[in-house]
């Protein structure tokens, strides 16, 4: 398995035995880098879905030897296969989860319109109403028991918030 990174590599003078060792361990990786740059490790990199290091394998396997292009090409043709393979089962998984959360989530809503009656389980969390037509029903239901004054309501808040116009007021009405 060694290669000739390895074998090639013998400690410099003054070199500290940890530096020696990170240099002979990076050789080693290094050869076994090179080792795995062959279609059968390419092929078991992108079947477990570890796609970017299958493509680092194949830039330095393109460097190292560009006349096996055709085979790198295949090698490319499945790496896309695969990766839009992979890419739709976990999109349908993904879906799967979603509707299993919101049919769980619709299961325990026992929310109803508070003008009809109906359920409201399907709508989003603060809604009071069916559907818009029983949201205008509503807001009108709600006009007639307000009493008509003929003055805005915005000169009301006015009033409110506003000490000076109320005592104006008062003093005009007496």
């Amino acid at each position: 398995m060694t290669g000739k990174a390895v074998d090639n590599i013998k400690p410099l003078p003054g070199e500290s035995y940890d530096a020696f060792m990170g240099r002979a361990m990076k050789a080693a990786f290094a050869d076994l880098f090179v080792d795995q740059q062959n279609e059968e490790h390419v092929r078991s990199r992108i079947k477990r879905g570890d796609f970017s290091y299958a493509i680092r394998l194949m830039k330095d396997w393109f460097r190292r030897k560009p006349k096996d292009i055709e085979v790198l090409r295949g090698l490319k043709a499945y790496l896309i296969q695969r990766r839009a393979e992979l890419r739709l089962a976990k999109a349908a998984y993904a879906r799967t989860l979603r509707k299993n959360r919101r049919a769980k989530r619709a299961a325990s809503d026992t929310r109803v319109c508070v003008v009809c009656g109906k359920s409201i389980a399907h709508k989003r969390a603060g809604a009071e109403t069916c559907s818009p037509k029983c949201r205008v029903k509503k807001c009108r239901d709600n006009e007639s028991l307000t009493p008509k004054t003929g003055r805005s309501d915005k000169s009301r808040v006015m009033e409110a918030h506003n000490p000076i116009l109320a005592v104006a007021k008062t003093v005009e009405s007496q």
